[in-house]
């Protein structure tokens, strides 16, 4: 696959995201599982924000178990990757 072939992104041009993909290349990691880790990255990143970031946010509600807050996390990130997805199919049509 060629650099033409792949969705522009922004995120792909920036420094750390560069130097950490190389990284992994000269590791031997496949190009698949660098997307991957990526997205897993993302959605732990996500996640982690909702249970420490939105503590003080949802203090004294309905939401103030960190159990509840990672599964608030958990469908925004779903619903964030699912609507991604969407977008990319519409695209392409």
């Amino acid at each position: 696959m060629t650099e033409a072939d792949r969705r522009p992104i922004a995120a792909r041009r920036l420094r750390p995201v560069v130097a950490t993909a190389d990284w992994l290349i000269r590791r031997g990691a496949s190009p698949n599982a660098i997307s991957i880790a990526g997205m897993v990255a993302a959605i732990g990143a996500l996640r982690a924000t909702s249970v420490l970031i939105a503590a003080p946010i949802f203090h004294g509600t309905a939401l103030d178990s960190w159990v509840l807050r990672l599964g608030l996390g958990a469908i925004v990130s779903t619903g964030g990757k699912a609507g991604d997805l969407m977008l990319s199919f519409i695209k392409r049509d």
